[in-house]
């Protein structure tokens, strides 16, 4: 059931439908943007974990800003996957090297990526409800991390809607141009309004 739910929404998202899609923004290094969420529990079909992982393919369409999930997931063909391999064996049997770069770079930005999904409601901007927030799974290792209190030791159910807590995610760039992450829980347990 999850897996067919999940793959309907992957049709949906290729129409372009991205309404309750969490959209952050990084800070330049040393500068990080700050945003307050609240993770959300997970439903009845997730097993128990708040986030769901699939594989996708960015910088597609023709502002290099499209993003599907990977048919691959589903054990189906993937048309990009193929031309992602294509790419890589002209990119191997070509000579012209400005040609060469071309591809890899196009082969770098539209390969398969592994994208964690999270339920969360912005609490500076609660009134636009539950949205879902894509990230990579560097930041779900910092989320995950969250759910552990370093003083007791033991878990924590920081999605509870009672004694939940909210998490700190602050997002620069590094030097390399790339996201980063620092993601913490907030100290003190706070109700979902």
């Amino acid at each position: 059931m999850f897996k067919q739910r999940t793959e309907e929404e992957s049709v949906r998202r290729t129409g372009g439908d991205y309404a309750n899609q969490l959209k952050l923004s990084a800070g330049p290094a040393g500068h990080p943007k700050v945003f307050k969420l609240r993770v959300l529990p997970p439903h009845e079909n997730m097993g128990g974990v708040p986030f769901v992982e699939v594989d996708m393919h960015f910088g597609l369409g023709p502002d290099g800003k499209g993003a599907v999930i990977c048919p691959a997931f589903f054990v189906k063909p993937c048309r990009v996957c193929d031309l992602v391999k294509k790419w890589k064996d002209d990119a191997e049997h070509n000579d012209d090297q400005r040609e060469v770069a071309s591809l890899l770079k196009r082969v770098k930005e539209c390969k398969r990526k592994l994208r964690v999904t999270a339920n969360v409601v912005d609490m500076d901007h609660p009134e636009k409800g539950v949205q879902r927030w894509g990230f990579p799974p560097d930041a779900k290792k910092q989320l995950r991390a969250a759910f552990f209190d370093k003083e007791t030791r033991e878990q924590r159910n920081i999605t509870h809607p009672q004694t939940g807590r909210n998490v700190i995610v602050e997002v620069e760039l590094n030097a390399g141009g790339w996201w980063e992450y620092t993601i913490t829980a907030s100290e003190r347990e706070s109700a979902l309004a």
